[in-house]
């Protein structure tokens, strides 16, 4: 339990970058709901689209391998990401974000099926399996969140020092 309680927490953390990073860098870029709507309509579809896979081709023996496949699947979309600017619009997001989308709820089904299997074994756990499921996806959210929001409000003090120091006051 510990050690998928760990699992859902991490997955979650990473999932954060999402609606804090792509999300929140476009936001902060001033693009409006208005110009974000296709984005948000690529990760719908990329979520709707993992869940579909995932359920399909879930194999209770084997859960290992679907998890280690959304989570290449998320580092490669969050590494395509880190190349972002202030030139990048949501249109080069969508392939990042589409594999994003698709990972976490590929990661998702499998985590669940493994948790219920060892609620199976020991029936008396369910109810504190369902609530450390909620609590660990709503930590994880939390705090994923707020270590990205803290990295970003660090790097940009950084950058904005640097430039700042190489501005004379006469210019």
């Amino acid at each position: 339990i510990f050690r998928l309680a760990l699992a859902i927490l991490l997955i979650r953390m990473v999932t954060s970058e999402q609606s804090t990073g792509a999300v929140g860098f476009m936001q902060y870029l001033d693009l409006s709901s208005d110009q974000l709507n296709q984005l948000y309509y690529v990760m719908l579809v990329g979520s709707i689209t993992g869940w579909v896979v995932s359920a399909l081709t879930v194999n209770p023996p084997h859960l290992f391998k679907p998890m280690a496949i959304s989570l290449a699947l998320m580092a490669t979309g969050s590494i395509m990401d880190t190349f972002s600017s202030s030139i990048t619009r949501p249109e080069q997001l969508y392939i990042s974000q589409f594999l994003l989308a698709f990972g976490s709820m590929f990661f998702l089904g499998p985590a669940l099926l493994m948790g219920t299997k060892n609620v199976l074994n020991a029936p008396q756990n369910y109810i504190s399996f369902i609530v450390m499921f909620g609590i660990t996806q709503n930590l994880g959210n939390l705090t994923g969140a707020a270590l990205l929001g803290t990295w970003q409000t660090l790097r940009e003090k950084y950058h904005s020092s640097y430039l700042t120091d190489a501005i004379s006051l006469q210019n």
